[in-house]
């Protein structure tokens, strides 16, 4: 009954164009409390010395839909950590390569814990929302950050980078958009580069409605929003078979895990090598 009523106030609030301010209120009133904003203030009080500084609690919500600074820093270094194990794994050792991307990288979640682990300046960060850039470029000396657009290109040259990893962006993306931006990811990873994704797939089945469920055991796409693309309101959620056939047209597919995303509880982790020749 409780997910019947979910469902349909979901669907008269998509119709209404309401459904993504709605959510978000609802996400800021669960998320907030004394409690979490007294440990929080501990956390940034008690940081060591030399350490990267904290992003506001706001910048945090914005990304990952939780103020909880300790979850941030945590799942931040898990994520970082899986990321470079999948990468050596797959033949590449991070500390050895030219250029490293993380697209999508809001306010550094991950991105603060290549810190010491590859030179300075070897890791890159781009993302759409232009404050969470914006806090990257100021406080994470480390980084070379700037902002993409919801479409492509990038401004990076083609061949640039030896490693991409996108963590929860393919997620929030049309069907259009993630062909575009499939096709960048082609042009600025050198042949041979590996290129990490992330989507939702098995394990949100439950979440589907009937009608979507159907489209999705067809292997078609689902996607929920579609004119909030980029943000997190926008939900897509992509069965194998599709991503199989789809994202394995511009590169090699090597791995694909289901629930395996390096610190996402839930997500897919899609792994593709980018080919010698463009075809």
């Amino acid at each position: 009954m409780r997910t019947t009523v979910i469902a349909t106030s979901r669907r008269w609030l998509e119709a209404l164009g309401l459904f993504g301010p709605v959510f978000w209120l609802w996400r800021v009133l669960r998320e907030w409390s004394p409690a979490l904003e007294r440990r929080n203030r501990q956390l940034r009080d008690a940081a060591p010395a030399g350490s990267l500084p904290i992003p506001p609690n706001e910048l945090i919500f914005a990304v990952m839909a939780s103020r909880d600074v300790q979850v941030f820093l945590d799942t931040g270094a898990r994520s970082q950590a899986a990321i470079a194990r999948i990468f050596r794994e797959a033949g590449l050792e991070p500390s050895r390569a030219g250029a490293i991307l993380d697209f999508g990288c809001g306010c550094g979640r991950v991105l603060r814990h290549w810190r010491g682990v590859v030179p300075d300046g070897v890791v890159h960060g781009t993302d759409y929302n232009p404050d969470a850039v914006a806090w990257v470029a100021a406080n994470l000396p480390h980084v070379t950050a700037g902002r993409n657009a919801l479409e492509p290109p990038f401004r990076y040259g083609p061949a640039t980078f030896d490693a991409v990893y996108a963590l929860s962006v393919f997620t929030h993306l049309t069907v259009e958009l993630e062909a575009a931006w499939l096709a960048e990811l082609e042009r600025v990873t050198k042949p041979g580069g590996v290129v990490l994704l992330t989507t939702q797939g098995d394990h949100y089945r439950p979440k589907l409605s009937p009608a979507e469920l159907a489209a999705y055991d067809r292997g078609d796409v689902v996607v929920r929003q579609a004119s909030l693309a980029g943000s997190n309101w926008c939900a897509t959620f992509h069965p194998e078979p599709y991503v199989r056939r789809v994202f394995g047209r511009a590169f090699d597919l090597i791995r694909y895990e289901p629930g395996g995303a390096p610190g996402i509880v839930g997500q897919d982790l899609v792994l593709l090598r980018r080919r010698a020749e463009s075809s």
